[in-house]
């Protein structure tokens, strides 16, 4: 899932990246939440945190979860799961959420892209990360252009999430 939230936590002046377990996000009903901010830039000093969050599914997120997402400044889930997989989702989200999907990984349309990862196993690795961005860039391009639509007051914040955490945003 992708959250688009409305401020930015921190603005990370630091030219020190931000080790992971310090980019670990406590909501209840997650497991595997991390802010993506705090990755080193090519080009010097550090993505800002509290702007992109991942995540697995947010089947299991309970009342305080979504309160907790919603203290995050999160605003817009982007579900990047396929389409069998979104109709199967058991969560119902606030009405303060936007929800958006977006087909990310392409399987049914791809499937001689991802038959190599899924005969030898790496398909819910980051292995296959930046070769799908090299022969498929279209689909991370609309995963980018719906985060950057959505609404937003006063900043961006965005939560991705998936199943297998295969699809994510980093």
């Amino acid at each position: 899932m992708a959250l688009v939230a409305d401020r930015i936590l921190s603005t990370m002046t630091s030219s020190e990246a931000v080790n992971p377990q310090q980019r670990a996000v406590a909501v209840e009903g997650l497991r595997n939440a991390r802010d993506l901010g705090g990755q080193r830039r090519t080009a010097g000093g550090v993505t800002p945190m509290g702007v992109f969050f991942r995540s697995e599914n947010l089947d299991l997120v309970t009342e305080d979860g979504w309160r907790e997402l919603q203290a995050l400044g999160v605003r817009t889930v982007v579900d990047l799961r396929q389409p069998v997989e979104r109709e199967q989702a058991k969560y119902e989200a606030p009405r303060w959420i936007t929800l958006e999907s977006v087909d990310h990984d392409g399987l049914v349309d791809h499937p001689d892209f991802w038959s190599g990862y899924w005969d030898n196993g790496l398909v819910s690795t980051p292995l296959y990360y930046l070769p799908h961005l090299e022969q498929l860039p279209e689909r991370s391009a609309d995963v980018l252009r719906v985060m950057a639509r959505a609404p937003r007051p006063h900043s961006e914040q965005c939560w991705t999430h998936s199943t297998s955490n295969r699809s994510s945003i980093t």
